[in-house]
């Protein structure tokens, strides 16, 4: 992973000062704001740490690797150039490892922000009770652990709705003498509008990348030309400044229609009006505290205004505050745990691809299953085609960019799953693998809490399952699929098929209340076809094949 170009550049801004404390920066906190929070910064010197071991891991997205390896060494040398003295190591090895050689061999103090990642930070845990290894509290979180403790009054299940409302009233943002601007917390049921042409999609801004940029791109894949995805550059937003024109794009263009239009979906666009930032958030090349202040400030309307706040003070911090309150959702009050049924943490895409597989990991993550599914992931996942549109329109959204919105991956990808039992653990390390913005701490309790209802009751108030008729009215899917949403979409039945098989699991969700009633009411004849339906798409997508009319 060495690079001849980013590494002359470095060197020709070395720094002649030898300070003796250092500032670990991990691949996520790229901001100057980690190293105001030192003591007397201008004394200290900056780690980073670049490991093809952390790559390995998982057969991360191509995408995602550039993205994050440019960020990092971009990153870096804003720094140099600034005189901030940059200590940039190459290794194959862990990053405790590293860490714990240089405080060996140079007696260095070593300082490092507390990672959102679980998988970085219970190691630097580890790491803390070293005399020359510190922790400092994570400056970029809009909220507190206390401040979710506080929300939830100390009670589980811990629901989104309760804390984001907290945080409203904390911090004051969209509120005006103690109340919600516009009456209400959440005007999430007037943002539900199909987009039928109009208002025109913006153009998503394309970069152009860079010398370090394609030497990264370049690395990517020759590296790691085993992983799945390829790196497609126009969408690659690398450094602060291409991440505050991605942002000021979507000021202008995309929130005026975000509200009413954030469930759509389209063929036309992955994103439609969303933000694209997600990633860069994750990564601090946005602050979040940056983008509320912005998104509070502008003339909106209050449906476009509040829904974006929401799910940057909302449900991006509930997410972290679950992930770390449960340790990494190994501690869950509810759920029904079991030992994953892939040790590789891959979603299945070694035995797919026909590559040789790495060593199994010591800890492949939590695997709640409340609803005890056990398939496999579906070949369809990596970009097998199916014969649904939608679904293969989605897949191969994520295979071009490592991106799709929100609604794409909970009502087509996880929905899918769901209806289909997919192992939970297998769909979670799919979406790990294959999304730019995908890390433990968000993915996890996505994917688990409310795209497949593994975790039952703990975060979500029902599973989040739909038939034809939701796609059909939300999306311009079924136009161009030979299934009819009214008629023979597989959809349609797996819908009824799912509550037939798991009623026994969700007789007491008040809000499926409807659903189970008229599972009870449907004929034999339905119940029997409805089986015959979802297990020939069993039967026919796990061995890679398409699904037609005909086959029904």
């Amino acid at each position: 992973m060495k690079s001849s170009l980013f590494r002359k550049t470095l060197h020709q801004f070395k720094s002649a000062a030898k300070p003796t404390r250092w500032l670990y920066i991990p691949y996520d906190q790229l901001n100057a704001c980690f190293l105001e929070t030192v003591d007397a910064p201008g004394d200290v010197g900056v780690i980073f740490i670049e490991s093809q071991w952390k790559a390995e891991q998982r057969p991360y997205h191509k995408q995602k690797l550039a993205f994050i390896l440019a960020n990092m060494r971009h990153f870096a040398l804003s720094l140099v150039e600034r005189g901030i003295p940059i200590h940039y190591v190459f290794s194959d090895q862990p990053y405790e490892t590293v860490l714990l050689e240089l405080i060996e061999k140079h007696q260095w103090e070593i300082t490092v922000h507390e990672p959102a990642e679980y998988e970085l930070r219970l190691p630097m845990l580890n790491l803390s009770h070293h005399d020359f290894f510190s922790l400092r509290a994570h400056p970029g979180w809009l909220s507190t652990a206390e401040d979710f403790e506080e929300a939830s009054g100390g009670k589980w299940p811990v629901k989104m709705d309760r804390f984001y409302r907290f945080m409203r009233q904390k911090t004051g943002i969209l509120m005006e003498e103690g109340k919600p601007v516009g009456g209400k917390y959440s005007f999430d049921v007037d943002n539900r509008l199909k987009w039928k042409g109009d208002p025109a999609i913006p153009d998503v801004p394309q970069f152009k990348p860079d010398a370090i940029t394609q030497e990264v791109i370049d690395m990517v894949e020759s590296v790691f030309v085993h992983h799945p995805g390829q790196v497609n550059p126009d969408v690659l937003v690398v450094g602060r400044d291409q991440a505050l024109q991605l942002w000021r794009w979507c000021l202008k263009e995309c929130l005026q229609h975000f509200g009413p239009y954030q469930d759509a979906m389209t063929r036309q666009s992955s994103s439609l009006f969303h933000s694209r930032i997600s990633g860069l958030l994750h990564l601090h090349l946005l602050l979040p505290r940056e983008v509320v202040a912005d998104v509070e400030g502008m003339p909106l309307p209050i449906a476009s205004k509040e829904g974006f706040i929401r799910q940057v003070l909302g449900w991006r911090e509930y997410m972290f505050h679950i992930h770390r309150a449960t340790r990494g959702l190994r501690e869950l009050p509810f759920a029904v745990s079991e030992k994953p049924a892939s040790r590789l943490a891959d979603g299945g895409y070694w035995k797919w691809s026909g590559q040789r597989a790495p060593h199994p990991k010591d800890d492949s993550g939590a695997s709640p299953n409340y609803l005890g599914a056990k398939e496999n992931l579906f070949p369809a996942y990596w970009g097998t085609a199916t014969g649904m549109t939608c679904l293969d329109a989605c897949v191969k959204s994520v295979w071009d960019e490592a991106y799709g919105h929100h609604i794409s991956r909970l009502m087509v990808l996880a929905n899918f799953a769901t209806l289909m039992d997919l192992h939970p653990r297998q769909v979670t390390d799919w979406f790990w693998v294959a999304y730019h913005d995908a890390f433990d701490w968000v993915v996890e309790p996505n994917v688990f809490g409310m795209g497949v209802f593994a975790m039952g009751p703990t975060m979500t108030t029902k599973p989040y399952v739909a038939g034809s008729s939701y796609i059909n009215k939300m999306s311009d899917f079924c136009g161009s699929c030979a299934f009819d949403p009214k008629t023979n979409c597989p959809f349609k039945r797996l819908y009824w098929q799912f509550f037939e098989r798991h009623h026994a699991k969700l007789n007491n969700i008040q809000r499926l209340r409807m659903p189970l009633v008229q599972i009870k009411k449907r004929s034999a004849a339905d119940k029997a076809q409805d089986r015959v339906v979802f297990d020939m798409i069993k039967k026919r997508l796990s061995k890679g094949k398409t699904v037609q009319p005909s086959d029904f």
